[in-house]
């Protein structure tokens, strides 16, 4: 459960720049994203890939000799991540109200 859970009381101190959510498949990825729009949140998708970043490319991969076919684990994780939102305009209240929302879509 997204809202209440232990990190969430835990972490109250904290403040995380993303807060990513693995999902189990592409059509939860999906319903989550849809949602989000429909409800004009903003969530990302920074951990689609395993490096990131405006500089990554071939070349990024090749320098740490990262062979992406041989964590094909880790590429089908990193395709099933979305974050929420953290930012100034997600207080405590709207963030519980979204994972209900999150919870309720991917419980139907």
């Amino acid at each position: 459960s997204l809202v209440g859970s232990e990190m969430c009381i835990r972490d109250r101190q904290r403040v995380y720049l993303r807060y990513p959510l693995l999902l189990e498949t592409k059509a939860q990825k999906d319903m989550v994203w849809d949602l989000a729009r429909s409800l004009r949140v903003t969530i990302g998708n920074w951990f689609a890939v395993p490096l990131y970043g405006s500089t990554v490319g071939s070349d990024t991969y090749e320098k740490l000799s990262y062979v992406p076919e041989h964590t094909p684990t880790t590429l089908k994780k990193c395709s099933l991540v979305l974050n929420l939102p953290t930012s100034v305009n997600i207080d405590m209240k709207r963030a519980k109200e979204l994972a209900v929302e999150i919870e309720r879509v991917l419980t139907t």
